[in-house]
């Protein structure tokens, strides 16, 4: 991470900056250690020097806010500083921006405020404005590591670990060779067990590696089998209705980028670009002339829905035709 990063957090007062990424746990990570790295921060007082806010309920709203009031209250009783960690800014209600507006105006002395986001863009101009900005880059240096330990069996995890620090962490931690072959005999599985997984609920690193290979098995089968109305109706009725807006999101993200990758490697011929290496394999199935650049720019609009307006089942029958139409039909 930049010098100055460190320079600007540990001599500077009453200081707020906002690390802004892709993933919010490497920006967790990241703002952590930050804070660890700190010799005024006193690990074994973390309940009094540090408060760290997350979205409640998807937001985070005045009640959160209120409790940052009460933290700057007092001084530290040990050091000279309170870090106040503010994780995923952009979930701020407007109610909840405006309050936490007083305090960025006129932080205290001893506080240093940092905020995460993965859409700065997102923020409000106001709280913006108050906080130097840091881009977060993904380690992708890693995913070399992960070619070394998995060899050829790094295809079945590379697009789960491509832009996902939590899973690459995972298989880096130690060698996972289980979690390969469970995700290698998701292919064995049939379309309403595939459904069974994407609709767990996810609450543990292996239920959510699971979810997203299940996600590209899926991909995968309407990709091959070319039924439009057939998949429409089937995911419509079966992916619970709490999780269809998660779905939608998620389909739409894996389908521009397995697109993506299949024109770079047709017309840059090179497969060491390309993300799902399990498709590999059946690169001769797609259709360049069958992949529309606006189809690709559309599901990346889609994949950005914040709140959906749309009909869901509209949404799912666009995206499934854009995976089949690029098609040979010949698998």
């Amino acid at each position: 991470m930049a010098k100055n990063i460190y320079r600007n957090l540990y001599l500077d007062k009453g200081i707020t900056i906002a690390l802004v990424g892709n993933d919010k746990a490497l920006l967790s990570q990241k703002a952590n250690e930050l804070i660890e790295d700190d010799i005024n921060y006193k690990k074994n007082l973390e309940t009094e020097n540090i408060l760290v806010i997350k979205p409640e309920n998807g937001n985070i709203g005045i009640n959160e806010v209120k409790k940052a009031y009460d933290f700057f209250l007092h001084k530290p009783l040990s050091g000279n500083k309170k870090y106040l960690l503010i994780q995923e800014v952009e979930k701020f209600t407007i109610p909840g921006a405006n309050s936490f507006l007083k305090i960025l105006e006129e932080p205290p002395d001893f506080v240093t405020i940092i905020l995460t986001s993965t859409s700065w863009e997102n923020v409000l101009k106001t709280i913006r404005s108050r906080a130097l900005y840091y881009k977060i880059k993904f380690p992708y240096e890693k995913l070399g590591t992960l070619k070394k330990v998995y060899l050829n069996d790094v295809k079945y995890i590379y697009s789960l670990c491509f832009n996902d620090f939590q899973i690459l962490n995972f298989f880096l931690k130690e060698e996972r060779l289980e979690t390969v072959q469970e995700i290698r005999k998701l292919k064995e599985l049939s379309q309403e067990k595939i459904i069974d997984i994407l609709n767990i609920e996810e609450d543990s690193v292996d239920k959510i590696i699971l979810k997203k290979a299940a996600l590209e098995i899926l991909f995968s089968m309407i990709w091959k089998s070319g039924k439009i109305s057939y998949h429409v109706d089937y995911l419509s009725e079966n992916i619970r209705k709490e999780y269809l807006f998660d779905f939608l999101i998620n389909f739409s993200k894996l389908t521009r980028d397995v697109l993506s990758d299949f024109l770079t490697y047709f017309y840059v011929k090179r497969s060491d670009l390309i993300v799902y290496k399990s498709f590999i394999e059946d690169v001769s199935a797609f259709d360049p002339e069958g992949i529309n650049s606006e189809d690709i720019l559309w599901c990346d609009r889609i994949a950005k829905l914040k709140v959906s307006s749309y009909n869901k089942k509209l949404i799912l029958f666009k995206l499934i035709n854009v995976i089949v139409n690029c098609s040979k039909g010949e698998v």
